[in-house]
């Protein structure tokens, strides 16, 4: 329970000491469930030993004991899930383009790592978003060409976007006059 609530809080906050505490967590959670396997295995051999108990309290605690080890057994499904799940919002960013002219921008797309996606039309004052998912390391080339009416005006807008800065990619254009700027930061 701690790890998913260290999980709920991240994605609330997103700060990179929850992180931290997650890889904590998962330590400390290996270290637990290493000692609730010993526990059981103790038990389950004095249960066995023990000449005392009546088979229908060995039953009991043989149908307990398996429902123990099976919890213990689902941290690490939990564990994997929530791991695949962090990575996939770390190596998330939301392209933002905001079509500040007077003119619909048509044609705007973002390419990055070898693959390109195209937006919607964007009226003017308007906005189209996309999320990206850069898996690996190092640095994401993104850049973004726009063209309001076909063979009008072209904006080539290129941002170096490194793995440690994803997050937010504002794309501001003015496809009537040929500019555009981009701004970045975590969302």
């Amino acid at each position: 329970m701690g790890g998913i609530s260290i999980f709920g809080l991240w994605l609330l906050v997103r700060g990179e000491i929850l992180q931290l505490l997650g890889v904590f967590w998962v330590l400390a959670g290996l270290v637990l469930v290493l000692a609730g396997a010993v526990s059981l295995v103790v038990c389950a051999v004095e249960t066995r030993r023990s000449e005392n108990v009546p088979p229908a309290a060995r039953r009991s605690r043989l149908v307990r004991g398996t429902l123990a080890a099976l919890l213990l057994l689902s941290n690490f499904p939990a564990c994997t899930l929530v791991l695949a799940a962090v990575d996939r919002i770390n190596s998330r960013f939301v392209v933002e383009v905001r079509n500040v002219g007077t003119s619909p921008i048509t044609g705007a797309a973002v390419a990055y790592d070898g693959t390109s996606t195209t937006l919607d039309p964007i009226a003017p004052g308007a906005t189209g978003t996309i999320s990206i998912y850069a898996g690996g390391t190092g640095p994401v080339m993104l850049t973004t060409t726009t063209t309001t009416a076909p063979g009008t005006t072209s904006i080539t807008l290129t941002e170096n976007v490194d793995h440690d800065d994803l997050g937010f990619i504002g794309l501001t254009l003015h496809a009537d006059v040929g500019e555009g700027t981009i701004t970045s930061g975590h969302n």
